[in-house]
């Protein structure tokens, strides 16, 4: 489901991962500034450290998947898409110059997919 929703809402995605990559690390810098906020940024940060890991694992699920879909290869289970897209990801970003730039493009649109799961998961808790 979350790359169904990170493709098929690829720039609401990508755009709410942008936000998040700014806007969590100034929020838990402001909150270092009081002595009652000091543990609440640092699980702040410690969330958004968490959420910077699955961001690239979503990333690389989600372009195994299109690529799988691309060359027309059936799967079973989703560990073919997924190293496969891990593998794609890094070989990007392995690249010099634009390296760091796929890099942020990557790690944006997983944060955006992984926000998006959080989203879904408070819907069903309700």
């Amino acid at each position: 489901r979350i790359s169904e929703n990170m493709t098929k809402q690829f720039w609401q995605t990508f755009l709410w991962g942008l936000l998040c990559a700014f806007v969590v690390p100034v929020f838990a810098l402001f909150l270092m500034f009081t002595l009652v906020g000091i543990p609440f940024a640092l699980m702040l940060m410690a969330g958004y450290f968490i959420m910077m890991f699955f961001a690239s694992v979503f990333t690389g699920i989600t372009v195994g998947i299109l690529s799988y879909k691309w060359f027309k290869i059936e799967y079973k289970s989703l560990l073919g898409p997924a190293v496969f897209g891990v593998i794609l990801v890094q070989c990007a970003v392995a690249f010099p110059y634009i390296g760091f730039l796929s890099w942020f493009f990557a790690f944006w649109w997983g944060l955006g997919g992984v926000l998006f799961l959080k989203k879904e998961v408070i819907k069903q808790w309700r």
